[in-house]
């Protein structure tokens, strides 16, 4: 996968993500660690508000007592009055909506006429939104400008709307401030107000002078990397102040809280901040030397592009992105617009990694460039931003009206002339006050293939307007213009009747369309269409309409009297389709099982007639005692089986369940079915030479003499095992340590892990020489079939590569090419002449081992990759 340094902006985490600009690093497909600054980058200041958002005083604007600037904070906690506002710049509370109290968190009194800010991201559209993620982001500013002002009764009392989406509410009076997330969940909503510091920070040069735009941020440094949020830059005095600063530590994670320069530095700049106690006096960083970076945006004739969006920088590394350290900060991030980006200091005598994440929908652009070597040094880079069909139309409804302002759902499909789907990028736009939309399309039509576009719109009085474009031919870099285009219903998949048994109508079935997917000439797996759905009238009629190309399809019905048809196979745009329910009822029991084990992980399954081939689709409902239901069981003489998740054998099997129409089955078999003795829960944690955490736990299993071996896999230090055995021999390991073997009984089991053994491989020759954006990587793979296992490094640019494996024993050697490209990361296995097989010897030294690999097959296979590219 592409590693995007652009901020993104995760709506489940409107608080932290939204107000404090904290992106979150996750693990890539490439197993490679994110690094996603968050480093909200310097704007111009709003205009200013009538209404003051906190009563701290900000450092009076020159240089001369600066340094001794004092954070204003109420000694009383009475509660007291808030300032009057203007009478525009107060909403009234709505009367329905979330009930909101605010009080001193002290003393829990009520603070009469408070000031409420409320956000939400339904109150932005795109392009505020895009402002947001591109400028970054001030807490303040974020709610002065996109939130609504509300006051407090003189009860301290009142009303915001529902939210949809998550949201977040602060109040303030003298002196005191709060902010907190609101899920939507709550039904009432207490803002504790306290006293607010702030953090005051002054940046000079090495000769003490003030410097000014230089961006002051909080930082926090986790597993994968470091990130800066609540970033501003300094004034012409060299000073800035950090505002909310203890109400937000305490909505972030426990990892530690810097205050830093957020600039890129190999040796950073930064004090550690006491979460209990906030320096007084006025933090001083001496800007170290630096130089500044100029970024354009140009097409592949050099010429400007306007784009806007964001634009970050990283270290990097001839062989490509370097993994950051946990000792500085791993990117910095500045608004990109009209096509340029101003970094205005950077550290000297790095390789860097530049991309833009643009506002148009198209991948980030990645480049790599020599930074500033010399203090004062301006380096200006183009991008070379390659210009991707943009398709732009206007959308009408029925009455050829436009479709102003409302959400279109799109796909991308592109298939191959197998007719296989090759991809298919899904969308969602707002069209604008003229029904117009703009969305780039990339990637190719493979030779003989064909590709198309996919338009939904789910209307508000229900029903979904939609249509296809035939997008085979070739589009042309640059705006792609294809006029109007009309959304209508759907056509007709199919139409019929559902009835029970006995020929009587059934009015209210649930009826749906699915299209089929071939494993085999005679399997088909059937995927549902979102949009084919339809319920039976009074007649028991129905007609399901939609859009599907596929060569197969089927419609399945279901009614909470009645049993589950199935999918049932019809001809494409039948009129004449007839179903029939079964009369159903329900089945119900309880069951027992060892404390630990998960009921979730046993599996209920039902035979009509104890057929393995017909297998019943029903309804269950499963408690947290045992409880379970299975309803919408068609009436008949079934066979029950339990059987344990991955596992192939059933636990238990129940031949001859007579189930009745409207009646629950009271089989005494079902009343308790006792699993204690038939399945066992294994919890294992796992953790590294000193008490760390691991990144994953790998684990083969099996009972004691057995054979076959079984195997799990989880992100993270711990695993859990659900088995029939009741007692297990284990072999647990995690990439870069020593495997440990064990036999256990059930229950939890702390494991330590040993650092692995080293192996060094150097490949002859020396390493071939790649394309930017590749590498080349060696696998091993355990020999014997014990276990699944593989661990792989990727070569240096000296041809050596260090893998560390789990212990002695036999592997197999491979080698893979691995490019990224706008789907993300992808590799093609290379031949390697020698070594095929090496013996791995049970010490700790560093073995080395010589490779070499087939050129003549290298070549072709980095052919071939780029061809494919």
């Amino acid at each position: 996968m592409k590693r995007a340094l652009f901020i993104v902006v995760p709506l489940a985490l409107l608080a932290l993500a939204l107000a404090f600009v904290l992106y979150e690093g996750t693990e890539r497909e490439s197993g490679s660690p994110a690094t996603a600054p968050a480093v909200a980058a310097p704007r111009e200041a709003p205009a200013a508000d009538p209404v003051a958002l906190s009563s701290v005083e900000r450092p009076p604007a020159s240089d001369d007592g600066a340094g001794d600037a004092k954070r204003t904070l109420v000694d009383d906690l009475a509660p007291q009055p808030a300032e009057a506002a203007d009478a525009g710049d107060v909403e009234a509370s709505p009367e329905e909506g979330l009930d909101v109290r605010v009080v001193v968190k002290e003393t829990q009194a009520p603070v009469p006429r408070a000031l409420v800010y409320f956000f939400t991201p339904d109150l932005l559209d795109e392009e505020q939104m895009l402002e947001l993620q591109a400028g970054g982001l001030n807490v303040d500013e974020l709610l002065t400008r996109f939130g609504r002002r509300y006051r407090a009764n003189d009860e301290g009392r009142l009303k915001v709307p529902h939210v949809v989406q998550g949201g977040m509410i602060a109040g303030q009076t003298e002196g005191l401030w709060a902010m907190q997330p609101v899920s939507g969940d709550e039904t009432e909503i207490v803002v504790e107000l306290e006293p607010d510091p702030a953090l005051v920070v002054r940046v000079v040069d090495a000769e003490g002078r003030p410097v000014e735009g230089a961006p002051v941020a909080l930082r926090q440094k986790r597993r994968w990397g470091t990130y800066d949020f609540l970033s501003t830059p300094t004034g012409a005095d060299g000073t800035v102040t950090l505002m909310h600063v203890a109400n937000i530590l305490k909505q972030v994670s426990e990892d530690p809280v810097f205050v830093a320069l957020a600039i890129l530095l190999e040796e950073p700049v930064e004090r550690e901040l006491d979460r209990k106690s906030f320096p007084a006096e006025t933090i001083e960083f001496v800007l170290p030397p630096t130089g500044s970076l100029a970024v354009r945006a140009v097409d592949q004739q050099g010429e400007p592009v306007p784009l806007s969006g964001v634009a970050a920088i990283s270290f990097a590394s001839d062989g490509g992105s370097r993994t950051p350290g946990l000792g500085g900060a791993d990117t910095a991030q500045v608004p990109l617009k009209e096509g340029r980006a101003w970094f205005p200091y950077v550290g000297l005598g790095e390789r860097l990694g530049i991309q833009l994440g643009t506002a148009d929908g198209r991948e980030p652009v990645d480049q790599a460039a020599d930074g500033p070597t010399r203090p004062g040094e301006s380096v200006s880079v183009d991008v070379v931003v390659p210009i991707t069909p943009k398709l732009v139309a206007r959308l009408l409804d029925g009455e050829e009206k436009p479709l102003a302002k409302v959400l279109v759902r799109t796909a991308v499909e592109t298939l191959s002339p197998e007719g296989v789907k090759r991809n298919s990028d899904n969308s969602s736009f707002t069209t604008d006050g003229d029904g117009r939309i703009e969305m780039v399309i990339e990637g190719d039509v493979p030779p003989g293939g064909a590709r198309r576009l996919l338009l939904r719109h789910d209307r508000d009085e229900g029903g979904t307007l939609g249509a296809e474009l035939d997008l085979s031919g070739a589009l042309y870099p640059g705006e792609n213009d294809v006029g109007d285009v009309k959304l209508t219903l759907p056509p007709l998949l199919a139409a019929g009747v559902v009835t029970d048994t006995g020929g009587a109508l059934i009015r209210g079935a649930d009826v749906r369309g699915a299209y089929g997917v071939r494993r085999s000439e005679s399997r088909i797996s059937w995927r549902t269409l979102r949009d084919a759905r339809a319920r039976t009238d009074a007649d028991g009629r129905f007609e399901l309409r939609g859009w599907s190309s596929a060569p197969d399809f089927a419609v399945g019905v279901s009614h909470v009297s009645y049993g589950r048809s199935g999918y049932v196979q019809v001809p494409l745009g039948s009129s004449d389709v007839r179903i029939e329910l079964f009369g159903a009822g329900s089945i119900e029991g309880r069951l027992l099982v060892n404390e630990g084990v998960e009921l979730r992980s046993v599996r209920f399954a039902l035979y009509r007639g104890g057929d393995p081939a017909q297998r019943l689709d029903v309804s269950r409902d499963l408690e947290g005692d045992g409880s379970f239901v299975l309803s919408q069981v068609e009436e008949g003489t079934h066979t029950l089986t339990l059987t344990l998740r991955r596992a192939g054998e059933p636990l238990l099997r129940f031949d001859g369940v007579v189930v009745r129409a409207d009646e629950v089955t009271d089989d005494p078999r079902l009343r308790e079915i006792d699993l204690r003795g038939l399945v066992y829960r294994y919890l294992l944690r796992v953790s590294a030479p000193g008490g760390g955490p691991v990144p994953a736990v790998e684990a083969s299993y099996r009972p004691p003499g057995s054979e076959e071996w079984e195997y799990e896999h989880e992100s993270g230090s711990e695993l859990e095992l659900i088995t029939t055995s009741p007692a297990l021999e284990l072999e647990v390991s995690s990439g870069g340590f020593r495997a440990a073997r064990l036999e256990v009984a059930p229950g939890e089991h702390a494991i330590t892990l040993s650092p692995g053994l080293p192996l060094r491989f150097v490949l002859e020759g020396g390493m071939p020489p790649l394309p930017e954006g590749y590498a080349l990587a060696i696998r091993l793979d355990r020999a014997d079939a014990s276990r699944m296992y593989s661990e792989q490094a990727v070569f240096g640019t000296n041809g050596e590569a260090l893998v560390f494996v789990p212990g002695p024993g036999t592997y197999r050697v491979k080698a893979s090419l691995y490019a990224t490209d706008e789907r993300g990361s992808r590799s093609r296995g290379l031949v390697v002449e020698s070594p095929r097989e090496i013996l791995v010897a049970d010490v700790a030294r560093e073995q080395a081992f010589g490779v070499r690999l087939d050129r003549a097959g290298f070549e072709a296979t980095l052919k071939r990759m780029e061809e494919e590219r």
